[in-house]
């Protein structure tokens, strides 16, 4: 359930600013922060217990990133996580790096399929290459020994990262500040 939505945002991003690029490019990045209630008791990833009407911040980023041709005939258009391409063509630009990190970070803050130690375990096996991914983190974590996690199996219940206060504030104003990167960029905040 979602009582209240917190500061929604649209980035935009266009080829004066872009890398990397033979033609043009634009990007348009939305962040959604909302307050959401659990319906029934879980866990943190830290298997700490969260009773059910606990009000934590959800995260959300989502992106399209639009590429054209020189000649101006149809380009490529990318849709959704698309962290990884944004930071292709505008990760020179320190905030647009940062923010795209804090994305991969905190994307779905509340769809955790492993515990900390889980997740830190699999880090920096993001850009391998699987046909059955989670055939292989099975594997690789329980060749770790961390398959099952004090009792959390991967992937057996989903838990929740919460946000901390420090964070959220970060992203606020990092959001704020990537808007100097171009003339085009707006940024929209409301409650409600």
């Amino acid at each position: 359930m979602s009582t209240s939505r917190l500061c929604p945002s649209i980035m935009r991003l266009d080829k004066t600013t872009a890398r990397n690029v033979r033609g043009e490019a634009s990007a348009i990045i939305h962040a959604k922060f909302d307050t959401k209630v659990t319906s029934r008791d879980c866990l943190t990833v830290d298997l700490q217990p969260v009773a059910a009407g606990t009000e934590y911040i959800r995260v959300y980023f989502a992106g399209t990133i639009s590429l054209k041709s020189i000649s101006g005939a149809s380009g490529t258009s990318i849709s959704g996580q698309c962290s990884r391409e944004i930071k292709h063509y505008w990760g020179h630009l320190p905030e647009v790096s940062e923010y795209c990190d804090l994305w991969d970070r905190w994307h779905e803050n509340d769809h955790r399929l492993g515990t900390r130690n889980q997740y830190s375990a699999l880090e920096g096996t993001e850009d391998l290459e699987f046909t059955d991914y989670e055939k292989w983190v099975k594997s690789y974590l329980s060749d770790v020994g961390l398959y099952s996690d004090h009792g959390h199996v991967w992937g057996s219940d989903i838990l929740i990262e919460l946000v901390p206060a420090q964070v959220l504030t970060h992203l606020f104003h990092l959001i704020e500040r990537v808007q100097v990167y171009s003339p085009t960029s707006i940024l929209r905040c409301s409650n409600g």
